[in-house]
């Protein structure tokens, strides 16, 4: 909330000089916000009378916040990279340049105000926020010669070979499927064409992680120790490939469906009453469930699977509806009590 003395002097700037706005002995008394300074402004019309002191009759149209000191770093502070937390003990920064590439940078306390945008003015491709007050970026070699930042970055170095592997990865295979991500930055193409000359296979389109492109392939182990190498190669963990496991894939995969495209095998509402799990059986479960909403938050809802079995919708918010814009209500719900009406 304003104090009087703040709103005068809101007032007072507005109103320009030769207009003096009176606030009572509020400032004499010491009202002024902590850890300010007063500054007095006057009109010279009013100075040159006579009468009770500036202080007194309280002129004080604006006051000036005291200097704000950054607190000292606190060691040791901690970075927690995907593969080990690194301690930092002391104040450690480059004392060069070097080449371009990736570095990690720490920032030891509260991160200023336009920090991030000032890295990616001074020409860094910022790749990640690591907890607790470091960031990965791509520097192309002057970084370190802006000194705007001096201050607030306590800890630099680059990132090494051992920073880009997932412990998780296999390199005592031949080959393995990987996710390798590359710095997106006008001088990858070595980096791109080494990946697609040696790629055994390829699983997907190349796509955007943030400020990284994603290559999903399979290659020769000796390949991923070359990237591992690189300077614009970010982070290698294991690909996955997915698997069709929900039950309806898995009947479509094992051919049981009729010439149409139906399913013809037993679905899951088969399964459950095999095992005694009947729609009356069922209809007596009753579960709570506190989720983010339920498909068109209406009574009955709009998806068939659900409609049988939600009974009632309490929204505990301020919003109109307990619709569920955001899915993970309703699949809860359709986990817990669906019931497909069709075979499968």
């Amino acid at each position: 909330m304003f104090k009087r003395s703040d709103l005068l002097s809101v007032l007072a700037l507005a109103l320009g000089p030769g207009l003096v706005v009176g606030c009572g002995r509020g400032a004499a008394e010491g009202s002024f916000p902590a850890g300010s300074q007063p500054v007095v402004a006057r009109s010279t019309a009013v100075a040159a009378s006579s009468g009770p002191s500036e202080a007194e009759r309280g002129w004080v149209l604006s006051h000036r916040p005291a200097a704000v000191s950054r607190p000292a770093p606190a060691y040791p502070a901690q970075i927690r990279l995907n593969n080990r937390t690194e301690v930092i003990t002391q104040k450690t920064k480059m004392a060069t340049i070097g080449a371009p590439g990736i570095r990690l940078i720490h920032v030891n306390g509260p991160v200023a105000d336009g920090f991030v945008e000032g890295l990616v003015a001074a020409g860094l491709v910022v790749l990640d926020y690591v907890p607790d007050g470091g960031y990965t970026v791509y520097d192309p070699g002057r970084f370190f010669s802006n000194t705007t930042f001096a201050a607030n970055i306590d800890y630099t170095r680059d990132w090494a070979a051992s920073d880009r592997l997932a412990r998780s990865l296999n390199l005592l295979a031949a080959e393995q499927d990987v996710a390798v991500l590359v710095v997106d930055h006008a001088g990858n193409a070595d980096t791109q064409a080494l990946i697609a000359s040696r790629a055994l296979a390829r699983y997907a389109g190349v796509s955007r992680v943030k400020n990284a492109l994603v290559y999903r392939v399979r290659l020769p182990v000796d390949t991923i120790h070359q990237l591992e190498q690189r300077s614009d190669v970010y982070w290698i963990e294991p690909y996955l490939l997915p698997q069709l496991t929900d039950e309806r894939q898995g009947v479509i995969m094992a051919g049981n469906i009729d010439t149409s495209g139906v399913p013809t095998g037993p679905g899951y509402q088969s399964w459950l009453t095999a095992h005694g799990l009947t729609a009356a059986n069922l209809a007596r479960i009753k579960v709570d469930v506190t989720d983010s909403g339920a498909d068109n938050g209406a009574m009955p809802v709009a998806h068939v699977d659900l409609a049988a079995g939600i009974k009632s919708i309490v929204n505990y918010t301020s919003e109109s509806g307990g619709y569920d814009p955001a899915g993970h209500g309703t699949i809860n719900l359709a986990i817990i009590g669906a019931v497909p009406p069709d075979p499968c």
